[in-house]
């Protein structure tokens, strides 16, 4: 005989239903209900105890009064369940009706966790873990004595960030190479290629945050989205980098990113928990900036190949700027990222070209004359290490100047002295003779 109201201390269990949070654009499969397979629990119940069961009030899904974090909120610990049979291959198939199927039959329990913002069952202290869910059956008393149980473990996990994201061919042996572009006089760097969805993923990565350790605890930037703007105190010293490797990590936030997830109530400290909870973040890594203008220089083409030696000033004082004869490379240029730009009065001027024929990669130049780089400007000024000597454009070219008429003759470097908006400076020569 039983006691009114009398509970079930052992119950039997079932084994583990794993449930990923997985991302998806698609807001009702990115939180699918959660499908508990009985397998053969209830039909092994004692006959007495099955043929008890004639109404589906008689079931209930419930968890322990001291249970926190599962996914789904819980009313008074009882969650809202439907129940299904298996169909024919042992899959979830129809509704099971208490009613008209006996208690063996009933093989699925299915919780909705988010069919759309109108239906968001999250709970707002939602986090991954191992959780236990009760399947409780009761005699048809009023009072209603536990007759049997069945305990039912969740796990609620989350994929690992590798699990969603590639690293895209902008890492080199495990680093990010990220070079800066300026805005205004600001140092900039973009994330946005460092990653890429993996295939058959449906994620967005371009909802990955980063975050950047400190030097000497002071913070190597400002991210916006993808967008660092560089502490230059800290990165940039002596018109050069001082720090040009920095760590960082990368973070997703499944559903932060959610199309249509609004949460699971309107306080903010409690969205931001639920949110951080099912995020999930990548290894350490390391991000290689390169400079604006790394790897500028001077070059000297004779018939489509760089002269390696000596250049020689012809007879006028001048140094031809780059032409293509017979469509073969001859001339001074200045070279960046595989392109060529004339070095001539027109292309490197008193004033910052805006035609994008006078450009180099987006880049104009400006000579001596110019004002103080900005944006997409890179200043450039020249020298010989001979007082005497003097260099300008010219409207074809370099013209050198020699105020001393006892030396007529000369060997010295040409040096091209350039430096961006950002303040960092560069330097490339080339060797030169005036005979």
């Amino acid at each position: 005989m039983k006691l009114a109201g009398a509970s079930i201390d052992t119950p039997t269990e079932i084994s583990a239903t794993e449930y990923k949070v997985m991302p998806n654009a698609d807001f009702t499969k990115v939180l699918p209900a959660i499908l508990i397979d009985l397998g053969d629990a209830l039909s092994k119940l004692d006959a007495a105890t099955i043929e008890a069961v004639q109404n589906a009030n008689q079931l209930s899904v419930v968890e322990a009064a001291t249970q926190e974090g599962f996914i789904v909120a819980s009313t008074a610990n009882v969650f809202t369940s439907t129940y299904y049979k298996a169909d024919a291959q042992g899959k979830k198939g129809d509704v099971w009706d208490a009613s008209n199927d006996g208690l063996e039959s009933l093989r699925f329990i299915e919780i909705a966790v988010s069919t759309d913002v109108a239906n968001n069952n999250v709970a707002e202290d939602a986090k991954p873990g191992k959780y236990t869910l009760n399947l409780v059956i009761k005699d048809g008393t009023t009072v209603g004595n536990e007759i049997a149980k069945i305990a039912m473990p969740v796990n609620v996990t989350v994929p690992a960030f590798d699990d969603l994201f590639a690293a895209t061919d902008a890492w080199t042996e495990g680093v990010y190479g990220a070079r800066i572009y300026p805005s205004t006089n600001d140092a900039l760097i973009s994330m946005s290629n460092a990653y890429t969805a993996k295939s058959g993923v449906d994620v967005n990565y371009n909802k990955i945050a980063y975050a950047f350790d400190k030097i000497n605890n002071v913070a190597v930037g400002t991210v916006n989205a993808q967008q660092v703007t560089l502490n230059k105190k800290v990165v940039y010293k002596d018109k050069a980098l001082a720090n040009s490797e920095l760590k960082a990590t990368a973070s997703y936030s499944i559903l932060d990113a959610m199309t249509a997830y609004t949460g699971s109530g309107s306080d903010k400290t409690t969205l931001t928990a639920i949110k951080k909870a099912f995020t999930v973040e990548s290894s350490k890594f390391t991000v290689k900036l390169q400079t604006i203008f790394d790897g500028g220089k001077i070059v000297f083409y004779k018939d489509n190949a760089v002269v390696t030696g000596t250049v020689g000033i012809d007879a006028d004082g001048k140094i031809a700027a780059l032409t293509k004869p017979s469509n073969k490379k001859q001339g001074l240029a200045i070279n960046f990222l595989s392109a060529d730009l004339a070095v001539n009065l027109t292309n490197v001027a008193d004033s910052y070209p805006s035609a994008d024929a006078n450009k180099l990669q987006g880049y104009a130049f400006g000579n001596s004359n110019a004002p103080a780089a900005s944006g997409k400007q890179i200043k450039v000024t020249w020298s010989t290490g001979i007082p005497t000597v003097i260099v300008a454009e010219g409207t074809d070219g370099l013209e050198f100047t020699n105020s001393d008429p006892s030396s007529p003759t000369y060997e010295t470097t040409l040096t091209a002295t350039f430096e961006d908006a950002t303040g960092i400076v560069y330097t490339s020569s080339i060797k030169v003779e005036k005979k």
